[in-house]
Order: structure tokens, then sequence, then C-alpha cells
């Protein structure tokens, strides 16, 4: 994909995640965003602590009933406690009231820390 700033997007094809994780530690790299779309394990968990993923914005794809997005989305908790905020998909009436005629199966984890409510 070309477009303004592609550079600074690192991509890992036909790698597991261990794999990706251990590369992006090995690199010393420390992404601002993930986008996972795949089961991770325990060990994917131990990287991501090194990667100083509790600062990062986590997208998780298959977030429904008992998909990977909800398995990781516990491992991920559990690795890094009372650090994320969970905002589950936008349901469906919403994206409808936007032009979307979709529906979404992605959430996401917020850190905390990086979040202000205000009225």
């Amino acid at each position: 994909l070309q477009f303004e700033g592609s550079e600074r997007v690192t991509r890992y094809p036909r790698k597991s995640s261990t794999e990706m994780f251990a590369s992006l530690v090995a690199d010393s790299l420390i992404p601002d965003l993930y986008f996972i779309d795949g089961r991770l394990g325990t060990a994917d968990a131990e990287l991501l602590q090194k990667l100083q993923a509790e600062k990062a914005l986590i997208f998780l794809d298959d977030f429904v009933g008992v998909e990977k997005g909800v398995s990781n989305a516990m491992l991920i908790q559990q690795a890094f406690p009372e650090n994320f905020l969970l905002a589950y998909p936008c349901p469906e009436a919403m994206l409808t009231s936007f032009g979307i005629c979709d529906s979404s199966v992605v959430a996401a984890l917020i850190p905390a820390k990086n979040t202000v409510f205000v009225n």
C-alpha cells in the first residue's frame, strides 16, 4: 500500500504473532498501534509486555461471542491489569446513522492513562 507516511508502517507477512513480536523486540521497535487478527498465546503476552504495549492502542478483530478477539482481550487484560479501557464494537444502528450499512466486530483496548473524560 502506498500512502503518505507508509514508510512508518512495519509489516510482517507470513509470520506468526510470536515471530512478529520477537522481531519487534529484537529491532527495538515500540509500536503505537496494533491491529490483531489471530489468536494470541502466553508467549505473545510476555513479548507485548517487553514492547510496552500498555502505551499502545490495540484493535482486536473478531470480537464477538467466543471468537479469538474476545480471548485476546482477556489475555491482554490479564497481562496488563487495570491498564486498558475496552471499547466494544460499534453497534450496527450507530453505523447505520453514519450511512454505513454493515456490522463491526472490531473492539479496541485504549490505554487508561491516555484517556480523559470530559463533559
